[in-house]
């Protein structure tokens, strides 16, 4: 069996969808050819080669819960981290590794790279944002390691009341807010209350986000009879194609005084 290789970051070929087809001919004066059917190659070269060689393993977890999936809340980043050994274990230093990232549903975007220490460790820090799929790539000519990790952000929409602080049964509250982008158009808002002392949260209207991400709803007190203090949240729970995962926005508080209907 003869065995080859081909540089696939050298011409003809190109990123994308390649022909390749093997073809042996005899020696004479009209040689027989025979070729082999043509197969299609996939070449994806934006993974930065390393130049170091010998890596054969290559890990990618999170600090602060040593896995590869990290639940945060919206507005806070995370460190993956990692190590680069040989076959036996050893440190594989100085090597460049490609980072890349990419929303649920969406292809993967070149990062850039960083670079092992002397302990063969890496670090990357992964900014505030939606929900991504990460990737971590090490290539030495044919050699190719590539781990994978999940990074989860819940949501955290703005809520405002108007008015803040107080106001009367009888009268309207608004309560206004945005949703974090990408992708933040047309989402479902839940406005919820609570009395005090109560953690059972009451769903009294809804929502949905406009081209910009923000959201307005109304409410009129109209039972309120005994001056009282609720609080108020907005939730936005998981939604196809939105790439957070559920979550509710800071509590607000009200002061409802009270009085009987006439």
């Amino acid at each position: 069996m003869l065995d080859f290789a081909l540089d696939t970051q050298a011409s003809p070929f190109r990123d994308g969808i390649n022909t390749v087809q093997a073809c042996a001919a005899d020696f004479g004066v009209s040689p027989n050819v025979t070729c082999s059917p043509q197969r299609s190659v996939r070449v994806d070269n934006s993974c930065t080669p390393s130049g170091v060689p010998g890596g054969a393993n290559l890990s990618a977890l999170f600090a602060g819960n040593d896995k590869d999936v990290v639940d945060v809340r919206a507005g806070q980043g995370a460190l993956l981290r990692g190590q680069l050994t040989d076959g036996s274990g050893q440190p594989v230093e100085h090597a460049f590794l490609c980072m890349k990232e990419g929303v649920p549903g969406q292809g993967l975007e070149e990062m850039g790279t960083v670079r092992t220490d002397s302990e063969g460790r890496y670090r990357y820090g992964v900014a505030p944002g939606p929900n991504r799929r990460l990737e971590v790539g090490y290539r030495y000519n044919r050699r190719q390691l590539q781990r994978e990790a999940q990074f989860l952000s819940r949501v955290r929409p703005a809520l405002k009341l108007s008015p803040r602080r107080r106001t009367s049964n009888g009268n309207s509250l608004r309560l206004y807010g945005s949703l974090p982008g990408p992708y933040n158009d047309g989402r479902v808002v839940i406005l919820q209350a609570a009395y005090p002392h109560s953690r059972q949260w009451k769903t009294f209207a809804k929502a949905r986000s406009d081209g910009d991400g923000r959201y307005l709803a109304r409410y009129r007190f109209s039972a309120t009879f005994v001056t009282t203090r609720y609080r108020m949240r907005a939730v936005v729970p998981e939604q196809n194609g939105y790439p957070y995962t559920g979550g509710a926005s800071r509590v607000r508080r009200i002061t409802v005084a009270g009085s009987r209907r006439r």
